[in-house]
Formats: C-alpha cells, structure tokens, sequence
C-alpha cells in the first residue's frame, strides 16, 4: 500500500487537531506508519511564519498575508513528500483549503495572486481532504473557550476576534473548495456530534481509500 497524505480542515473550534489525533492514533492501530503535522507552523521556517501570521499586533498587507501562507506551504510540502518517501502516512491539521477559505472568502484577498502562486507551491495534493463542518456560531464559541482554556487568546487569537459574519463566509469557501476536482478529493462531515461520532464518520471515509488491503 503506498503512504496516505491527507489533510483535516474546517473553521476553528469544530475540533480538527482532536480528530487529527484520533485518525493518526486509529490509523497506527491498524499497523499504518503514520505522521502528523499542521499548517502553518510544520517545520522550523513555518513556525516563525505561524508567529507572524497569528500576531494581533502585527497588521499585514493581505497580498503579504497570502505569500506567507504560501510560503509555508512550499516548506511543508518537502516535509510531507520526505515523510511519504520514507513510506509512512501524513495527516496534516490544515492545508490550501483553508486559505481558500479564510483569505479569500473570508477576508477577500486575491483570488488571482492565490492562483498564479498555486503551480509554484504544491507538489502532491491530499488524497483526501476532510472537512469538518459545523454552524459558525457553534465554532466559534468553542474556538474560543480553548483558547481561554488554554491561555492563547493573545497569541493565537488573531482569526477568533473576527465577526460571526467573517466565518459565515469561511464557511461558503470551505464547501466551495469541496466542490472543485482539482483539488483532490475532498468530502464534508458534519462535526456537530460527539468526538466519537466524528471519529467514527472520518475512519469509515478512510476506509473507503483501501488503505487496509
């Protein structure tokens, strides 16, 4: 079986890096070498990159916001192909979906910078993205109470203070970029219920892939 590389998004607080987990976590239980990483922030530079992008005090030119995301991206993309090289599985927490989502639908940045960049940035595309899928105001609410929880509401706060009307479009982009074939795969799960519920729908999507055979 050759290495799978797929990725989780959605808005934050509808539990990505929790599911992120449980996959890598049910993936291993059935002898399937597995990695997790996440974007930004996977490698050395994207973690630098992260700090700037997620600063609330740092205010970005949105031409300047994107060419960091991708930026990132083209780092994280040798990690990803070094890793399914070595023959182990990659699940990355985010991937282009999101800057669809958040840059473009949400903040209205340049779909054409986004575009022009795209050949230059990506090498291998998921085998599958899942999206995980929930009403705005749910998830963001719970965005929130994590980062309170977890003491990163002036470090990681920066897409969280946005207006629920914000995420209503993050949300449009999200099921936007599910529809486009050229992306790869991509399949919505609703996110709403219990961690297990959503474990349950993901790990049954990934079985369709044939991983196990």
């Amino acid at each position: 079986m050759s290495p799978l590389f797929i990725a989780l998004d959605g808005i934050d607080g509808t539990g990505k890096s929790t599911q992120v987990d449980r996959l890598a976590a049910y993936l291993r239980e059935h002898n399937v070498r597995t990695a997790t990483t996440k974007e930004p922030g996977g490698t050395q530079a994207g973690t630098a990159i992260r700090s700037i992008l997620l600063d609330t005090n740092m205010i970005l030119e949105p031409d300047t916001e994107i060419l960091l995301f991708c930026a990132d991206r083209v780092e994280h993309q040798q990690k990803v192909l070094s890793i399914l090289e070595m023959g182990t599985s990659v699940i990355s927490d985010r991937f282009l979906s999101s800057t669809w989502a958040y840059q473009i639908f949400g903040r209205k940045e340049r779909s054409d910078l986004l575009e022009a960049i795209l050949p230059h940035t990506i090498t291998r595309y998921p085998d599958l993205t899942i999206i995980l899928d929930m009403e705005p105001t749910v998830a963001v609410e719970r965005a929130k109470a994590r980062l309170m929880q977890e003491g990163k509401t002036l470090t990681e706060g920066r897409f969280e203070a946005e207006e629920i009307e914000f995420f209503t479009e993050v949300r449009k982009g999200f099921h936007w970029y599910a529809g486009e074939e050229r992306f790869g795969r991509s399949v919505i799960v609703d996110a709403t219920g219990d961690i297990d519920e959503v474990s349950a729908k993901i790990q049954e999507i990934v079985n369709e892939l044939n991983w196990s055979h």
